[in-house]
């Protein structure tokens, strides 16, 4: 798994806006939903905004669970992720 897909992975399981990780899945559950955030993160690196992430982070549950979850929710993710991207000096 890279990095990144490591980092996403790991934020939406701390997340567990599904509620999967307290039901009792994996702690990699969401790596379904953490690769194609991967991906636009990566091809967006240089015009890539908190608002811009939430928005991807809000399609990707809604493609890929039929959830939509709360913006601010999304929000916060992207929040967590960036901050985290930026520490490690990925971004």
């Amino acid at each position: 798994m890279k990095p990144v897909t490591t980092l996403v992975t790991k934020i939406l399981a701390a997340y567990d806006v599904e509620g999967l990780i307290a039901s009792g899945a994996p702690e990699d559950e969401y790596i379904v939903e953490a690769e194609p955030i991967t991906a636009f993160i990566i091809n967006n690196r240089h015009k890539l905004s908190e608002n811009l992430l939430a928005d991807n982070i809000q399609y990707v549950f809604l493609r890929y669970l039929g959830s939509l979850i709360d913006y601010v929710d999304c929000i916060w993710i992207a929040k967590d992720i960036m901050r985290q991207l930026n520490e490690q000096g990925v971004m």
